[in-house]
């Protein structure tokens, strides 16, 4: 039950044919649907989780400040109850709780980053860029 919405999201996100996945893999492990461990887990255990966007992370204040910010934030979610999921979109694939390594990519490339809304997502992952996400390509 607590994986409905993302195989539902799942059958709308498809890579490029050439590195599609079979219809029986799971929406955890399609090559641009990709959720990170502890929402996994938070998910199957019932768990709340907080989805966030990371625009704020790339556009929103210089490095270090940025990832700084994202960091306490996630903190103060999980000091809360609750698992974060920084959302973004790695090198095509869409990230629902993303990593420090990813997070501190989005981060460090600040402006040059993509700045990816709803209409932009099908873009870039077919160009497998990296991109934050706002809060519409977010929900």
């Amino acid at each position: 039950a607590p994986f409905e919405r993302i195989r539902a999201l799942a059958r709308h996100v498809r890579a490029p044919p050439r590195e599609a996945a079979p219809a029986s893999s799971s929406p955890a492990r399609s090559p641009v649907l990709v959720l990170g461990e502890r929402v996994r887990a938070a998910l199957e255990r019932g768990e709340p989780v907080v989805a966030l966007e990371s625009t704020i992370v790339a556009h929103g204040m210089p490095y270090p400040a940025n990832i700084e910010c994202a960091l306490d934030v996630e903190g103060v979610i999980r000091a809360n109850g609750a698992t974060p999921a920084t959302i973004a979109i790695i090198d095509g694939a869409c990230v629902i709780g993303a990593s420090r390594e990813e997070l501190e990519k989005i981060a460090r490339l600040g402006a040059a980053c993509a700045k990816c809304s709803r209409r932009d997502v099908a873009g870039v992952i077919a160009r497998r860029e990296t991109a934050a996400t706002t809060v519409s390509a977010t929900m």
